[in-house]
């Protein structure tokens, strides 16, 4: 956890910065509890008779390392949140860019086949086209209302 934190030089490395060494000291909790457990197991495995007075000491930490891994947990929590945040906006973005090919893409088919049904017979080919092509921007128009579903949800 600790190395994430200073690993990291964006935002989400000024939170985790903050929540680990700064304001919630979460890497010095959990450092002093880890401390705390080796000695612990020292002095249990030498059947030294402070083992008692130790493991006591180490439980009485516990409720503030639980505080300390729920400051980290909902430090990434609020970073998770963040990001999905950011990339919803994103795939919003895209899809609604999709949309507006797929429209221009229909604008297209339509203006093609005035210019296919005024070629009459000649234009049949083009007429093809002009079809195929608003096949396919309805699948796309499709497929876009589909990822904008997905995105409000």
């Amino acid at each position: 956890m600790v190395e994430t934190a200073r690993q990291l030089h964006n935002g989400d490395g000024k939170i985790l910065k903050e929540v680990y060494f700064e304001n919630g000291k979460v890497a010095h909790t959990v450092d002093q509890f880890i401390r705390s457990a080796q000695a612990a197991l020292e002095l249990a495995q030498s059947n030294s008779p402070d083992t008692d007075f130790a493991v006591n000491r180490l439980v009485s930490q516990i409720d503030g390392v639980l505080e300390a891994l729920n400051l980290a947990t909902s430090a990434f929590d609020r970073i998770s949140t963040d990001k999905e945040v950011a990339i919803m906006k994103e795939l919003k973005g895209i899809v609604s860019d999709i949309q507006s090919v797929a429209r221009e893409a229909k604008v297209v088919s339509f203006n093609a086949q005035v210019i296919a049904a005024r070629a009459g017979s000649v234009g049949r080919e083009f007429a093809v086209v002009a079809n195929t092509l608003v096949s396919i921007s309805g699948v796309v128009d499709t497929l876009a209302k589909k990822g904008l579903t997905l995105v409000a949800r």
